[in-house]
């Protein structure tokens, strides 16, 4: 692998800077990787700064940088990682980090590719368990470059897989009849009205993920426009959807596992979120239930639990019916 030697440079632009041809060089390495990254336009995340470490016209290390904003006034970000040398990347890290520092940021997190609603952290850990769709994906010991450049991990979060959709939760029922009676329904995405429904998802995702790490507001156009694209990739009757009184109340959104071809058998629940209200206690558990119905009824075998954060209560229910697959990490230095 090459060293970061004295005849390599490091590149610091703006993205006004980014031309098509740095742009170029920056997406060729990402494409070393296979990185999902590489497929991406780095402009569209709208970096403040973009990081290149090149050995002659061939990059050896990326990243961007973005400075602190008003809802986290002291953290900046580091994302669009790449690396094809540890000492390259450690140099590129400490000049983010200088960067960053200059920006006014106190702390630096990464890996994150400008909030959570994009691409973010590394897969740390992990069973022989094939990459599903849309799970961050990056080479074994990219960790060990930010360990190197004096990060550690500040929050880890899991992957589970459940193997038998047939497993009932024992509370299913009772729990079911309790929210019953409180008007809550369950039905499945309604196509005919899809945009309608993802206005409510987009709202109970802001009130119920607001205190979440890291979670930044998004508009709902900007929410309903980003999971439109989505919609192709979707298996509709696999997205539980909780009212009351036809508001919608809590959600959980499934899409096939794509990755496994033409005919995928596993569904990769991706998000579960509901209103903090405390008539719909153990709308979790029962949304998990359905969806796991959903997805036997539709002939999936299997369905992944998908990047939820270690220790909170989607970690408790998957637990109930899954085993682990992967743990994934996001890093952070005191600036």
């Amino acid at each position: 692998m090459p060293r970061f030697a004295a005849t390599h440079r490091i590149e610091c632009v703006t993205r006004n800077e980014l031309t098509t041809e740095l742009c170029e060089v920056s997406r060729g390495l990402a494409e070393r990787f296979n990185s999902a990254a590489a497929t991406r336009d780095i402009v569209s995340d709208l970096p403040d700064y973009h990081f290149l470490a090149l050995d002659g016209d061939e990059a050896i290390a990326r990243c961007s940088i973005w400075a602190p904003a008003n809802k986290h006034p002291e953290t900046g970000l580091i994302g669009h990682f790449a690396s094809v040398s540890s000492q390259a990347a450690e140099a590129i890290l400490e000049a983010a980090c200088k960067k960053l520092k200059e920006r006014g940021a106190k702390t630096a997190i990464g890996p994150i590719d400008s909030s959570t609603w994009k691409r973010y952290r590394f897969v740390t850990e992990s069973s022989d368990e094939p990459p599903f769709f849309l799970e961050p994906q990056n080479p074994t010991g990219w960790q060990n470059h930010f360990s190197g450049a004096g990060f550690a991990p500040i929050r880890t979060y899991g992957s589970s897989v459940n193997e038998d959709l047939t497993v009932i939760d024992s509370e299913g029922q009772a729990i079911r009849e309790s929210l019953l009676r409180c008007g809550v329904r369950l039905r499945r995405l309604n196509a005919p009205s899809v945009e309608s429904d993802l206005r409510g998802i987009h709202r109970v995702t802001e009130i119920a993920m607001s205190k979440n790490f890291l979670f930044n507001s998004m508009s709902e156009e900007q929410f309903v426009a980003m999971h439109k694209l989505l919609l192709p990739y979707v298996a509709h009757e696999a997205v539980i959807i909780a009212e009351r009184r036809e508001e919608v109340v809590g959600f959980l959104f499934s899409v096939p596992n794509h990755l496994e071809g033409a005919k995928p058998k596993t569904l990769v629940m991706k998000t579960i979120a509901r209103l903090p209200d405390k008539e719909l206690k153990g709308l979790g558990r029962l949304l998990y239930a359905e969806a796991h119905r959903a997805a036997h009824e539709l002939g999936f075998t299997r369905a992944i639990h998908a990047l939820f954060a270690l220790n909170n209560r989607a970690h408790v229910i998957s637990d109930y019916y899954a085993r682990p697959i992967r743990q994934y990490q996001l890093f952070g230095r005191e600036l």
